[in-house]
């Protein structure tokens, strides 16, 4: 009933974002850190926060968490409109993350971890963001994190129907915007927005079950970004600029790869790591810690492997 009620409302809010656009140019106007060339329709990720008002309609609680939403949401699509301060959107964003942490109850746990959740659930916000250059990028790979979701939460017996609420504006988004000329893209607001959700899943989910390898179920974004942020540092770039450095970057400017067939490769990667980790946490087939570092290493070699060799080619 919930993925129903947030399809067809999202149906109607996407024609109404349309004509807006149009009416305001509300576009995508490209750059040095864009992937593509063509001036789209941008900030159509308002529409994801759909999914998180129908969420707190049906079950009546989380409101900290809603409140925080409809903060980072706010702000973002203000700077997809006009450029906001990177400090200003640093501090929403850690106002709206202690909403969560107060969600979740984070605030129980020895204070001394809070610092460090604060950073690491900020920093995957931002990385979740600038994973976000390509068409239909974010669109499949948050299908598969949000799926994933959806079936830990029932393999732990949690009620949750927020990764359902989601999926409906996910996917009339992904009809705009999976393919070979996007007809629009999520902006800020889409990818933060649909970050706040996915973290707030991933936290309640390692809460509950205290599972490491639930992390993994954004393994293939977060190595990219960790293993971009590093390189970019070891060449003494400051890394808040624009850059065309992330491995999706690599693999549709030098080794000129589709903007679709990399966003299928990242997607599929994830869904395979996905269903492993589902698979283990039913049936318990090896130690949470070994599992999560092991898968850890093999796609760090993976990604070295891959990434090396386009790195001298684009020097050259």
């Amino acid at each position: 009933m919930i993925f129903s009620i947030s399809f067809l409302v999202t149906l109607i809010a996407i024609i109404i974002f349309f004509k807006l656009a149009a009416r305001f140019s509300i576009v995508d106007t490209p750059n040095e850190r864009s992937s593509h060339t063509e001036i789209t329709y941008r900030g159509a990720g308002i529409i994801f926060l759909i999914g998180p008002v129908i969420y707190y309609l049906d079950s009546n609680q989380h409101l900290m968490f809603f409140c925080g939403m409809i903060l980072v949401s706010v702000v973002s699509f203000i700077d997809d409109l006009k450029d906001l301060p990177s400090y200003f959107r640093f501090i929403v964003q850690t106002v709206a993350v202690l909403f969560l942490f107060y969600d979740l109850h984070i605030f129980m746990i020895p204070w001394f971890y809070i610092p460090l959740a604060l950073i690491f659930t900020v920093g995957v916000i931002n990385a979740y963001n600038f994973m976000d250059g390509i068409n239909g990028i974010t669109a499949l790979y948050t299908i598969t994190v949000l799926l994933g979701c959806y079936f830990a939460f029932d393999i732990l017996n949690a009620n949750c129907s927020l990764p359902i609420a989601m999926l409906a504006p996910l996917m009339i988004f992904s009809f705009y915007n999976v393919r070979k000329k996007a007809l629009c893209f999520a902006g800020d607001v889409g990818a933060v927005c649909m970050a706040f959700a996915v973290i707030y899943m991933i936290i309640w989910l390692l809460y509950k079950s205290l599972k490491y390898e639930i992390i993994l179920f954004l393994v293939v974004y977060g190595i990219d970004s960790a293993m971009t942020i590093a390189q970019r540092l070891l060449e003494k770039e400051n890394i808040l600029k624009p850059h065309r450095k992330h491995l999706y970057q690599y693999l549709v400017h030098t080794a000129q790869m589709s903007h679709l067939r990399v966003s299928y490769l990242y997607a599929t990667v994830q869904m395979v790591i996905t269903g492993l980790v589902l698979l283990n946490l039913s049936y318990g087939f090896f130690n949470d810690v070994y599992f999560t570092v092991i898968t850890v290493f093999v796609l760090l070699l993976a990604y070295y492997q891959i990434k090396k060799p386009l790195i001298a080619k684009s020097a050259n």
